[in-house]
């Protein structure tokens, strides 16, 4: 497959923006024609940042356990690379694995974030390889497979540096939406790249009930978080116009605000950025400040500077490249912007608020939580990905997000504390499968899905099954009959023996049907059934489509935002569709 084919794949099955410019060699910034107002005098307006477009690697490998799924008719160019490279990992009798029905070769696809750290996960795009006959995915296992970029392979071998390895559990969307197609950047540079908006998505506030759509296509799947990088990918500033003088200048301001973070190189036209554990989720963030660092060792220039970048608050269309800037001075910003937080504009509070909390003011919490308990607020969602940011405090704040009436803003703040304080969390991580949360709630009912990097399912409130219900699929069968208090699971995998009974919460459904089964000889009765997180969704899926369960189905927008942009919340989470679309052969 060529780049430009396996640039499809990636965009489709990753839900991922252009590949433009996503191969390991970044083009070089040009030089533009006219520096924004807002640029004059930083950082930005001498140097561009340079790779901060992904870097697509791709490879050829095998998925087992599909039980008869797979396919053993192969090119036998390709046959003969797979030989190659299963003997490399050690497999026995290599031809034999290759004729096994139960396996595939798949083209493996992934896009390394930029600036992403050694061992750092990424998902990846798993397909059938082209002229084979696999009929489906699901239920199956990617093995270890090589990663290089796109340049670097020739056929199924790998011939380049190697940048990256994966392996995992394939996850095959049961939802399909063809429509559903990332989003480009608009001229100012600021775009999340996510799903498209659709009559049945769950609006802000409300739990819009959505109807059975398209099957998805069973053959193209996706393995969260299966992708591993093999170093460290450094973002660089390229000077437009090199000299050792301008580098210099600019290698002092970016380390007087984030001491070690710019490093000089022999060509003054070069500067690393080495990213500060502060940022590390927010490299976006980090990118946009760096550009807006502003040069002047004037201190009266300075002081003008400032007070210009907070009067620019009070104006819409400048708010957000004000913020970045502000946050850019650090703590020379404090003295101007705490007053604001008591302004009479909500917009100037809060983005004062923000800004205070990113330059580690710790006394923002009260001002972040008033629009938190606000279901009226446009910052809501914000509000509560802002108090992420502070140091100590703000998690009874965030705790209290979750009687949000908007999902989006109940979603930020799981994960949010997921990331800062996960032991608040009640969580159930269940090994090797994904990880169950039940999240108290006063507020509508509904079901997260995860669908990048982790597994992950978060019920939030009482998310139960409303009998009858009966699902019966090739590996499992769910049943409770009307007026029953249970529910009945058995595994087709054991042959429909050993049935087992749960109450009717989702939540001990879900991981009855993820645990192991725990049987031993002397007590052959299984736990679990030991189900992929396919079927997991699909089981949720079902149940909300046959109206057997009491809350809709919210899924994670499959997005990607690189260094220079900027994701603005949309208020209104996914409905149950899906970025998996079948890419063009």
């Amino acid at each position: 497959m060529n780049y430009m084919k396996w640039c499809l794949l990636a965009v489709a099955v990753l839900g991922l923006g252009s590949c433009a410019g996503a191969s390991k060699k970044p083009a070089e910034p040009a030089k533009p024609a006219v520096v924004p107002a807002e640029r004059k005098g930083t950082v930005g307006e001498l140097a561009a940042v340079s790779g901060a477009n992904p870097i697509l690697v791709q490879g050829y490998s095998l998925v087992t356990g599909l039980k008869g799924a797979g396919g053993a008719v192969l090119p036998q160019s390709l046959r003969e690379e797979m030989v190659k490279e299963l003997s490399r990992h050690g497999i026995r009798e290599p031809q034999r694995v290759l004729a096994d029905p139960d396996n595939a070769v798949v083209e493996v696809a992934g896009l390394i974030p930029p600036g992403a750290a050694k061992g750092e996960r990424f998902d990846l795009a798993v397909a059938p390889a082209r002229g084979t006959d696999t009929i489906s995915l699901e239920g199956g296992f990617l093995l270890q497979t090589d990663l290089g970029s796109a340049e670097d392979r020739s056929g199924g071998a790998y011939v380049g540096s190697f940048m990256g390895d994966g392996k995992g559990p394939v996850f095959v969307s049961p939802f399909l939406l063809p429509s559903d197609k990332p989003t480009p950047a608009p001229s100012g540079g600021r775009r999340p790249i996510t799903r498209a908006e659709s009559a049945g998505n769950v609006a802000s506030g409300a739990a819009a009930e959505v109807g059975p759509g398209p099957k998805s296509d069973p053959r193209l799947g996706r393995v969260l978080g299966g992708g591993r990088n093999s170093a460290a990918r450094s973002l660089t500033l390229q000077l437009i116009d090199p000299s050792s003088r301008a580098a210099d200048q600019i290698i002092r301001q970016i380390n007087a605000r984030f001491p070690d973070a710019a490093v000089g190189r022999l060509d003054p036209s070069v500067i690393t950025l080495r990213i500060p554990r502060s940022y590390a989720h927010d490299k976006v963030r980090f990118v946009n400040v760096v550009g807006s660092i502003f040069l002047a060792d004037n201190p009266a220039q300075r002081e003008e500077h400032l007070r210009e970048l907070a009067r620019q608050l009070r104006r819409p269309a400048e708010r957000d490249s004000a913020a970045y800037g502000l946050e850019a001075f650090g703590k020379a910003c404090v003295p101007l912007l705490e007053p604001l937080q008591q302004d009479p504009d909500p917009a100037v509070r809060f983005y004062a608020a923000r800004t205070l909390t990113c330059v580690g003011a710790t006394d923002t919490a009260a001002t972040l939580e008033q629009f938190i308990r606000d279901d009226s607020s446009p910052f809501q969602e914000q509000a509560v990905q802002a108090l992420g940011e502070l140091a100590a405090g703000g998690k009874n704040q965030l705790l209290a997000a979750f009687d949000a009436r908007n999902p989006n803003v109940r979603i930020a703040a799981y994960l949010t504390l997921a990331r800062v304080s996960p032991s608040l969390l009640p969580s159930v991580k269940i090994e090797d499968r994904m990880e169950l949360a039940v999240v108290p709630s006063r507020s509508e009912p509904f079901v997260f899905v995860a669908r990048q990097l982790k597994p992950r399912i978060v019920l939030f409130g009482n998310v139960e099954i409303k009998p009858p219900l009966m699902i019966d699929t090739p590996r499992y069968l769910v049943t409770a009959s009307e007026g029953s208090l249970k529910a009945t699971l058995i595994s087709k995998a054991l042959g429909g023996r050993h049935p087992i009974e749960t109450n009717l919460s989702v939540a001990d459904i879900v991981a009855t049907m993820a645990g192991p089964p725990n049987s031993t000889a002397e007590s052959p009765e299984p736990k679990g059934l030991d189900l992929a997180y396919s079927d997991l969704v699909g089981f949720l899926d079902r149940a909300h489509n046959e109206g057997a369960m009491n809350a809709p189905i919210v899924l994670e927008p499959v997005q990607f935002v690189g260094p220079g942009t900027a994701a603005k919340p949309s208020g209104k989470p996914a409905g149950p569709e899906s970025d998996i679309v079948i890419p063009e052969k």
